[in-house]
């Protein structure tokens, strides 16, 4: 079982953090180590030796390689080890975020467990750690690079008296694993429901699965993404319950833009729902009129969709209605009610997410959806859309660079260093913009420069 994210460690003297931002770093590829509270602590994760972070401790050998948490006020500061963190990957590069809703800053790093490479997971409040959870992958490869977003909702589970507010966080990790050269990038959801993990272990999902193959020979008109840019991605929350992530394919040589958006608890439930009235009307859904099993798709739509206003529960019963008409005899045709019952849940779970106002747009508007599971159950909760895919700028010199997505993700822009300017080059569909500059000099640093292209994505 999955251990649950309850607090193991008190320390006591630190100042609970009220509102704080993830810190942008001067270093292009580099994630983010640091986040600033808005009452000034700075909190930094540090991986070194045990005897440098720690010269009076005595808890470990001195060369033990660490992960601490050093939380600065003004010119004092304290420094933490990290629970889990006596087990830290040397050369390793945390990932820390802030997530101002919750109050909580959420640590992710490259562990050891014997000679297995691992990811860890945990979150401080302030005051106290929760418990490190453990990040399923290949054991046998190399973790890098882990980065995440988190995301939240709040839904109601039960009716009448047994109803209650439930609150359910993501945290949207994403990392690379490496097999003797062989690079992956891996994403995995995981799931807090009322502060505790699922005791499903989180599901894996290989993102250089969902890009395609660029065609009319497009791939010879775009550079080939330099050696730094195949190593680095970014991960951002977007609009409500979306994540936004940009990175670099190395098999097709295309930069990708996806949004994962977390569907609504109540659509996903009233989604479940059809699909169990049509699968348990098995003699009726492929053997009635399609006329017929319309107006009784309509009809139980609109008994089980009162969460949902009364314009979006009739438009819902509407679209069901006119769906099962025109598609029921071809999916019938091809897979019988069980084929049905899917291609419905999924078409609500679509039509859905555009009368709730959600922003998602399928592949019939250019592009490439998929579902994903939590891994809590078998239902689909998570839609996966791959917003852009483009071929490389010629322009794009080799060297220190860094991707910038923003909008919905179809914002992108590349930068890179040369000398003392950034340079940087924007998309607008698939076509590119002329390469613009940045000086940077003394009263405009690089982590300027940075945020300033990133406010531009946005």
């Amino acid at each position: 079982m999955t251990p649950a994210l309850t607090p193991t460690r008190k320390v006591q003297g630190l100042v609970c953090a009220l509102a704080l931002g993830a810190m942008a770093l001067s270093t292009p590829a580099r994630p983010e180590i640091s986040a600033l509270a808005g009452e000034g602590e700075l909190y930094t994760a540090l991986v070194a030796s045990y005897g440098d972070l720690f010269p009076e401790g005595t808890a470990y050998p001195e060369d033990r390689n660490v992960l601490a948490l050093e939380v600065a006020h003004g010119e004092s500061f304290e420094r933490i080890l990290v629970p889990g963190g006596e087990s830290a990957a040397s050369g390793s590069t945390p990932f820390v975020v802030y997530e101002g809703i919750g109050g909580r800053l959420f640590l992710l790093w490259e562990g050891y467990s014997h000679i297995h490479s691992n990811l860890n997971l945990t979150s401080f409040d302030g005051v106290e750690f929760s418990q490190p959870l453990l990040i399923s992958g290949n054991p046998f490869t190399k973790k890098s690079s882990p980065q995440l977003a988190v995301t939240r909702e709040t839904f109601v589970e039960g009716s009448d008296e047994a109803a209650q507010r439930v609150e359910r966080t993501v945290i949207h990790t994403v990392w690379y694993e490496d097999d003797f050269g062989e690079v992956d990038l891996i994403y995995s959801p995981v799931v807090l429901q009322g502060g505790a993990p699922l005791e499903q272990l989180p599901p894996l999902f290989n993102l250089g699965d969902f890009v395609t193959a660029p065609g009319d020979g497009a791939a010879l008109v775009g550079a080939e993404p330099p050696a730094e840019l195949l190593r680095s991605f970014r991960v951002l929350r977007g609009d409500g319950r979306s994540v936004l992530i940009a990175f670099a394919d190395a098999t097709t040589g295309q930069l990708v833009s996806a949004r994962i958006d977390l569907l609504p608890r109540e659509l996903s439930e009233i989604a479940d729902e059809l699909e169990r009235y049509l699968l348990e009307d098995e003699e009726d859904a492929c053997g009635a009129e399609s006329k017929q099993l319309a107006e009784r798709g309509r009809a139980h739509l609109v008994v089980i969709g009162r969460k949902f206003s009364s314009f979006v529960q009739d438009y819902l019963a509407a679209e069901i209605r006119t769906w099962l008409a025109e598609e029921r005899r071809a999916a019938c045709k091809e897979g019988g009610v069980g084929e049905l019952a899917r291609r419905a849940r999924a078409h609500l779970v679509m039509i859905g997410k555009r009368a709730l106002h959600d922003g998602l747009r399928n592949s019939a508007e250019g592009q490439l959806s998929y579902f994903l599971s939590l891994g809590s159950t078998d239902r689909d909760d998570l839609v996966f859309n791959i917003v852009g895919q483009r071929t490389l700028a010629p322009e794009v010199a080799s060297g220190a660079t860094r991707l910038h997505v923003g909008g919905k993700g179809s914002n992108l822009l590349v930068s890179w260093l040369e000398g003392a300017s950034l340079q940087y080059q924007e998309s607008v569909d698939t076509d590119w913009l002329p390469a613009q500059s940045l000086r940077i000099w003394e009263s405009f640093s690089l982590e300027q420069a940075y945020r300033a292209l990133d406010e531009r994505a946005r």
